[in-house]
């Protein structure tokens, strides 16, 4: 992981072992859902929301 990645997820332990919740705010899309995978394994965690502004396709 990259030093930046590895900043986040310190603070983001911190903020967990604090009880606390977050929300992440990432510009370029691709990495919010490589992050959103990488935080949801790290943690144990069932499901992470991406919220970016897509809009599912219609059928």
């Amino acid at each position: 992981m990259s030093a930046r990645l590895d900043a986040v997820i310190d603070i983001l332990h911190r903020i967990k072992a604090a009880g606390d919740r977050v929300l992440v705010f990432i510009e370029h899309r691709d990495m919010q859902f490589r992050f959103a995978e990488i935080v949801r394994h790290l943690f144990g965690l069932q499901k992470i929301d991406v919220i970016n502004g897509d809009t599912p396709k219609r059928h």
